[in-house]
Parts: structure tokens; C-alpha cells; sequence
């Protein structure tokens, strides 16, 4: 029978933050919103949720990536 590999704690961290951030992107549909919240502020018109990890350019021109917090909600922050 083989034995199963063991992390540090840190090691541990990093693999789930990483499985934490890829669940989300993988089987979500990141789609533009056309209601007016999302249309009139400065960051992309699509929910940071649906397109976390992803850089996309804001309405106001800018450069943005879906980052998520310590909570793992993800909000877009400019780059």
C-alpha cells in the first residue's frame, strides 16, 4: 500500500488557497452584465465571482484582475 505524501503546513496553505481560486474559474460562466450597476462603475462589467483569476480592461480603461481576499471572495483590483 503507498503511502500518502505529507505537507508543511505552508505547503498545505498554498495547495488549498490554489484549489480555493481554481474551483472557481473552472465550470463558471464569465459573462458580461448589462444591468446599470455594472455598467456605470469603473471596473469591469462582469461579476468578479464568475471570472476570478482573470485580467480584463475596466469601463473606465484600465487594467483589472479578479483577485480573491483572505475569504476567498474574489473583487477586482487594478493592476
Amino acid at each position: 500500500m503507498a503511502t500518502r505524501k505529507r505537507f508543511t503546513k505552508s505547503q498545505a496553505r498554498l495547495r488549498q488557497y490554489w484549489n480555493r481560486v481554481h474551483k472557481r474559474i473552472k465550470g463558471t460562466k464569465c459573462a458580461m452584465q448589462t444591468t446599470k450597476k455594472y455598467l456605470t462603475r469603473p471596473s469591469p462589467p462582469y461579476p468578479a465571482n464568475k471570472c476570478c483569476g482573470k485580467t480584463m480592461t475596466g469601463n473606465d480603461g484600465s487594467k483589472y484582475i479578479a483577485a480573491p481576499n483572505a475569504s476567498g471572495i474574489c473583487a477586482w483590483k487594478k493592476v
